[in-house]
């Protein structure tokens, strides 16, 4: 027997929206371009940030806040600030990402237009 599952279209765009969070990521300088286009962080911070050379003020008082919260453990701070300039893609799913939202405020779909996605 056959069991026929029917979705509703909220159901469909949920999963949708999931698949494609699941899968955005972005180089690190095409995410420091869009955050600077996006007023978070200054053209001087988004080209040194996409060299990989200097973490913006926006990202570091983000990191320190969520140490501060317990969000991320202190122990931690040193090897995500290396993971902040080290990593080549910023993924939608990352740890990171929000506690960067939560520290400039933005919403979800604030967030996932910074990866392109959304109408």
């Amino acid at each position: 027997m056959l069991d026929l599952i029917i979705k509703s279209p909220e159901d469909i765009a949920a999963e949708r929206l999931a698949g494609a969070r699941a899968n955005a990521s972005l180089r690190r300088g095409v995410f420091a371009d869009r955050v600077a286009d996006a007023g978070h962080i200054t053209d001087g911070e988004a080209e040194a940030w996409a060299g990989g050379t200097a973490i913006p003020e926006w990202v570091s008082d983000a990191i320190d806040g969520a140490i501060a919260t317990g969000a991320i453990e202190a122990g931690a701070r040193r090897s995500v600030r290396i993971a902040v300039l080290a990593q080549e893609r910023i993924r939608r799913t990352d740890r990171l990402i929000p506690v960067l939202a939560e520290a400039a405020g933005l919403t979800e779909a604030q967030v996932d237009a910074l990866f392109g996605i959304g109408p």
